[in-house]
């Protein structure tokens, strides 16, 4: 199994069991997991695709803005493969001034229905200081 690691965040040994564990739920089988990182800018859906296709990947862990993880899983849908995608969920710890972040669980991405509404745009700004 291949899974495809699109963040820029190391993975944490706690972390590598939890990856094996959801792949072999998701996937339904037992063999030895294979991580492939990608820490590198995705500008476009069309990137994670050619990942995907490029590695041969099984399932997609990725850290990507919602509207952009939002347009994979249309891409994904509209061709017709049936990836998992997966988040990594962290606690932050504080101490002092240091954050650190520690893996806690893996979730399945099942759906993002993303709304907005736009309340501010720059043009306004400009003619509001003029």
């Amino acid at each position: 199994m291949r899974v495809l690691r699109i963040t820029r965040h190391p993975l944490q040994e706690a972390q590598k069991i939890g990856l094996r564990v959801a792949a072999q739920r998701l996937l339904g089988r037992d063999d030895e997991v294979e991580v492939i990182e990608h820490a590198g800018t995705i500008s476009s859906p069309e990137e994670v695709l050619e990942l995907v296709r490029k590695h041969q990947a099984d399932i997609v862990e990725a850290v990507l803005p919602i509207t952009l993880l939002a347009a994979v899983m249309e891409l994904f849908r509209k061709e017709g493969l049936k990836i998992p995608v997966i988040r990594a969920v962290m606690e932050r710890r504080v101490a002092g001034e240091t954050a650190t972040f520690e893996w806690r669980a893996y979730e399945e991405v099942k759906s993002i229905k993303v709304e907005t509404a736009e309340v501010c745009r720059l043009d306004e700004l400009n003619e509001l200081n003029a």
